[in-house]
């Protein structure tokens, strides 16, 4: 009986040492899983600068948008719609807040429906809608300057 009762006790300390290292791991894990988290919550948090180097795309976007749309190159106009697609859903996904505005909010309430609508008279290579589109995107995207107290960034059609 005393045999088997130091077995026991062998046994039992084998596995509470057993249950120490186990937790020390956990531990070192958890402390480097908290330090990834913090890595990548820096990662999505926006860059300075982010917004107004997004903004510059974006007319960037639209002014070789209304040109190509100007001169009739449905498929180019296409392709830059779509840029100026991609680059307002990357403003989106930011989820960018500036001055206490849902900046991401407000590209995807007001930009991107005005862009679908621009898109679809490029897609039916309609100029007369064409104009009258892409100057709703303007006014698009002027209102939510406006919104934004932004309202000295005036931008034009063609």
């Amino acid at each position: 009986m005393k045999k088997l009762s130091g077995s026991l006790m062998f046994v039992m300390l084998v596995l509470v040492l057993i249950d120490i290292a186990v937790l020390r791991e956990l531990s070192r894990n958890e402390v480097h899983l908290a330090a990834l988290e913090q890595k990548v919550t820096t990662l999505q948090a926006p860059k300075k600068g982010a917004l107004a180097e997004a903004m510059a795309h974006c007319q960037r976007w639209f002014e070789k948008l209304s040109l190509a749309g100007e001169a009739g190159n449905w498929p180019l106009a296409k392709y830059y719609a779509d840029k100026l697609q991609e680059n307002a859903e990357e403003v989106i996904a930011s989820k960018v807040v500036d001055g206490g505005q849902d900046i991401s909010g407000l590209v995807k309430s007001t930009l991107l429906p005005a862009l679908a609508e621009l898109q679809k008279a490029a897609a039916a290579g309609d100029s007369a809608q064409f104009t009258v589109r892409n100057q709703a995107l303007v006014s698009a995207c002027n209102a939510c300057h406006e919104t934004t107290k932004r309202g000295f960034i005036k931008v034009g059609a063609r």
